[in-house]
């Protein structure tokens, strides 16, 4: 009498040989099979698909005990990648509109979020391999399926190109493992997704204070006489020399200020400063020419500010002829009437006769100067709208102050300081500096320098703009605060693309939930990916002849025309029952 699985209650194995590589149906086959023979009706025909039979049901019994510490694994990957998401949302909000220059880590932010995101994908993606390798068993307890089906699970829990197969084969018979397999697709574009996360961008930064210009409510310096014996030399000081030589020669000397970065910005200021007027007296100069007694013709000029020179021509000497001239005069130096520091007038003989020169008469005077929109861009400085001021002097009855002060004009409609203020002694020493510029001739060198310049208006004007910045630069001098204007790179959170990663991350921890909560309902053991459960399940209701084949494509063949439910025997042994 043949015995049935009831009263041979041993595991049976089917093993592939390793001989040749084929399923073995040697003395245990032997005996499933006769135990399958003993089971099946005899005359009635197999067929696949057939589901009705009572066996394939329902289960016959809870195939094991769930366990909660059978998901440690998996749950604590689940934690590193939640672990690792936060740490990247919070680097998020803490770069999120800030400057690059205060990230004070050696790693880029960019790098360190890529490495949170790559180890947070790394450890979702464990729980997701396992829960799909546990979903097979569930989906072969719950109603019979082709066996072939174990292969697109296993498939699918290696990666998205069996994810994909599970989603085209099985579709939406796989249950919850649809939901894993999307995931483990849509995990592809984790990375370039955060990649896209940070972006960065250029911005002005005003940064104010930082940025200085000199400025002069009053010019005084710490310049003494320097006497010797009982006669004191006026000299002028060497800051204000060097200005007067650099306009005189048409150098530009570079304007003293501060700027910390390529760009910077003043408000609107007002300083002490000089200006200067020329006009051409040419057709209002009186000319007197005659021959004196050594036979040299001569030609005397009278301006019509009442400036005297006097040219030369000699054909028979080695001087020819007198080719510039230029007189100056002041007012008393201690005793100023006005705002005027010097006058002068040059002579530029340029034809063969005396008697067509070109006159030209200036003044230089103290002026009050408004700057506004003074300013550098990529580091070339820019003066902006210049408007001068006239002054006025508030005269001292008898003179004893030495610290003249002077006055915009009542009728000027400037609102702020209107009164400045020039020490007497320095004013002197400009003053004298400036007569032994301006009362030369062609045989000196700055007569040469005067003479050569292509405009004697644009050479005066050089010169009282280079003596203006010295003004703000001497002992008296304060300094306007402007605004320096730092370029610096931002940090900018593009917060749509943390959806993905984000909806990933929370999609892997729900699946993992969801399927510790089909196992424990399925009452099916926590098998997961395991290539030992298959090893000790056996086959039931196939004759050993049914179970042969040569070559893994036979294999996945014959594996799609076999239907099983996974179950347990009376004596809890798993199995495959045929359906």
């Amino acid at each position: 009498m043949p015995r049935t699985a009831q009263e041979n209650p041993s595991t049976e194995f089917l093993r592939p040989n390793a001989g040749d590589g084929r399923l073995n149906s040697e003395s245990s086959l032997s005996s499933a099979s006769a135990s399958v023979q003993a089971t099946q009706p005899p005359s009635k025909p197999t067929d696949p698909t057939d589901t009705t039979e009572e066996n394939c049901s329902t289960p016959s019994e809870t195939l094991a005990v769930f366990t909660f510490n059978d998901w440690l694994w998996e749950i604590a990957a689940a934690v590193v990648s939640l672990c690792c998401v936060s740490a990247v949302v919070s680097i998020l909000f803490a770069t999120n509109d800030k400057a690059l220059s205060h990230w004070s880590f050696l790693i880029s932010p960019n790098a360190l979020i890529s490495i949170f995101s790559t180890l947070s994908r790394a450890s979702l993606m464990v729980p997701i391999a396992s829960c799909l390798g546990q979903l097979k068993w569930i989906y072969f307890a719950r109603r019979p399926h082709r066996l072939g089906d174990i292969q697109t699970f296993d498939e699918a829990s290696r990666g998205p190109w069996g994810a994909m197969t599970l989603l085209w084969s099985i579709n939406f018979r796989a249950g919850l493992a649809v939901y894993g397999s999307l995931i483990t697709i849509i995990a592809l574009a984790f990375d370039p997704f955060t990649q896209q996360i940070l972006a960065f961008s250029l911005r002005n930064i005003t940064d104010l204070g930082k940025a200085e210009f000199g400025a002069a409510q009053q010019y005084v310096t710490d310049h003494k006489f320097n006497v010797t014996g009982l006669e004191g030399k006026r000299m002028s000081p060497k800051i204000m020399q060097a200005a007067i030589l650099s306009g005189l020669h048409s150098i530009e000397r570079p304007v003293q200020f501060t700027c910390p970065s390529a760009n910077c910005s003043w408000p609107e200021f007002t300083t002490l400063a000089l200006s200067s007027s020329c006009i051409n007296a040419t057709l209002d100069t009186r000319v007197q020419c005659g021959i004196n007694k050594y036979a040299i013709k001569y030609c005397n000029y009278t301006t019509p500010g009442g400036f005297h020179m006097e040219a030369y021509l000699n054909e028979r000497s080695t001087f020819k002829k007198t080719n510039f001239i230029s007189s100056a005069k002041t007012q008393e130096p201690m005793v100023p009437v006005d705002s005027t520091l010097i006058s002068f007038a040059t002579s530029n003989i340029t034809e063969r006769y005396l008697e067509n020169p070109d006159i030209t008469e200036c003044n230089i005077t103290w002026c009050a100067r408004t700057y506004h929109g003074i300013s550098v861009t990529a580091g070339v400085f820019d003066v902006g709208a210049v408007k001068d001021h006239a002054l006025e002097i508030v005269k001292d009855r008898e003179f004893v102050s030495l610290n003249y002060r002077f006055d915009i004009y009542s009728d000027d409609p400037y609102s702020g300081n209107r009164s400045f203020y020039i020490y007497g002694v320095d004013r002197s020493f400009t003053v004298n500096y400036l007569k032994n510029v301006f009362s030369t001739d062609s045989e000196q060198d700055l007569g040469q320098a005067l003479m050569r310049s292509a405009s004697i208006a644009d050479t005066v004007h050089n010169i009282t703009t280079s003596m203006s910045y010295a003004i703000g630069r001497s002992q008296s001098s304060y300094k306007v605060l402007g605004s320096a204007i730092f370029t610096q790179t931002y940090i900018k959170v593009r917060w749509a693309w943390c959806s993905l990663p984000l909806a990933v991350v929370l999609m892997g921890v729900a699946f993992l939930v969801c399927t510790m909560v089909y196992t424990k309902r399925a009452g099916v053991g926590t098998w997961k990916s395991s290539s030992l459960a298959p090893l000790y399940a056996r086959l039931e209701g196939w004759d050993a002849k049914d179970v042969k084949s040569s070559s893994l494509k036979e294999l996945q063949l014959d594996s799609k025309n076999k239907r099983a439910r996974m179950d347990r025997d009376g004596s809890g042994n798993v199995l495959f029952s045929r359906c």
